[in-house]
């Protein structure tokens, strides 16, 4: 640490300059010895200083920062964006202040005409924000196909991911174009179509990153400190072969992989006719790449339903339909129906009260 050994220096400088100082007769008698001891403090004052400028600017990341740099991966629908933003602002980068936080967010929109207006809402929405895509969900469907030729004749499926093939896909895709975004050189911020792999310039280094749905409103602080340096990736809740899908935290490496899944599991699952479900898509992927899960505490937020186009918003439990899907498993309480003042919208899986979607 660099005001440990600034103290070990100084006390070294002040012993010496204790010999120069109280030598006295001796010092006076022999001048030589006088000469060589300031010439020994000299040389540890000069020491110190070139030992603590190289701790505080070697220590540095590649973005210049001497903080913990998080890259915060965002993907998903743009509707409910406005009526999360400030909720992650708050609760995660404001809850965090040690730490220095990089956006990379993928967005869908319906129309190609609401691409411009979203790249803006983005730019506003979120602090130190670095690259940002937006596509129609034309270009996703026919992305998604192209990858996945035979996703149409999958089986339906059942509970609430029946019929959601293509959205489940879009979803893991969107996870992996986010990454891909958080791996390229920064500039610039508004990408119109992704780059090719091994695009020029060298990527940024980041300390940990974080997985974000858009429409998670955040109503308590997450507190990200005490997963740096960890070899795992945190979500609130997994199972033999399931992993939630809508948050997640992690070493960069890790976060890479976890984000492969359309590219490496996904088509295997299409082949082989698997039924597909979205946290068992994504927690048999996590599975066959060994990625080691651990429990992310403190994750407090709901999802807002509705909205968009000047629309009333609600809000619901994250885990609700997890939890219709799997009645026997258990999942964490939803402590934001409680700090809206909903205890029947909790208990019914659930929705909270609506609100007026507010502009930015």
């Amino acid at each position: 640490r660099p005001e440990t050994i600034f103290t070990r220096y100084s006390l070294m400088t002040a012993r010496l300059s204790a010999r120069v100082v109280g030598a006295g007769p001796r010092g006076a008698k022999f001048p030589w010895r006088r000469a060589r001891s300031m010439q020994w403090t000299r040389a540890g004052l000069i020491g110190a200083v070139l030992v603590i400028l190289g701790l505080v600017y070697g220590g540095r990341s590649s973005t210049g920062s001497t903080r913990p740099v998080v890259a915060v991966v965002v993907s998903g629908a743009m509707r409910t964006l406005p009526e999360c933003r400030r909720t992650v602002v708050k609760h995660i980068v404001e809850a965090n202040p040690s730490m220095e936080f990089h956006f990379y967010v993928y967005l869908t929109v319906d129309t190609e005409a609401e691409v411009l207006d979203a790249q803006q809402l983005v730019s506003q929405a979120y602090p130190n924000v670095k690259s940002v895509l937006v596509l129609n969900g034309k270009q996703t469907s026919k992305a998604v196909r192209k990858a996945l030729p035979g996703l149409d004749r999958l089986p339906a499926g059942s509970g609430t991911a029946r019929g959601k093939a293509s959205n489940i896909a879009k979803m893991l895709l969107g996870i992996s174009l986010a990454e891909r975004l958080r791996s390229l050189p920064s500039p610039p911020v508004f990408r119109h179509q992704l780059p090719e792999a091994g695009a020029a310039g060298a990527a940024p280094e980041h300390s940990l990153v974080l997985r974000l749905r858009p429409d998670l409103c955040f109503c308590r602080p997450l507190h990200l400190s005490a997963l740096l340096g960890t070899a795992a990736v945190h979500v609130p809740w997994s199972a033999p072969g399931m992993a939630f899908d809508q948050i997640a935290a992690g070493p960069p490496a890790l976060m890479a992989q976890y984000a492969a899944a359309f590219a490496l599991t996904l088509p295997r699952d299409v082949r082989a006719g698997r039924e597909l479900y979205p946290e068992r898509a994504l927690g048999s992927h996590l599975a066959a790449a060994m990625v080691p899960l651990r429990q992310l505490r403190g994750f407090h937020a709901s999802l807002a339903r509705g909205g968009g186009h000047g629309g009333r918003a609600s809000f619901e439990d994250p885990f609700g339909k997890l939890r219709l899907d799997l009645p026997n498993a258990s999942f964490p309480a939803h402590a934001c129906a409680t700090a809206r003042g909903s205890r029947q919208g909790a208990k019914r899986g659930g929705k909270v009260p609506v609100i007026r979607r507010r502009q930015l």
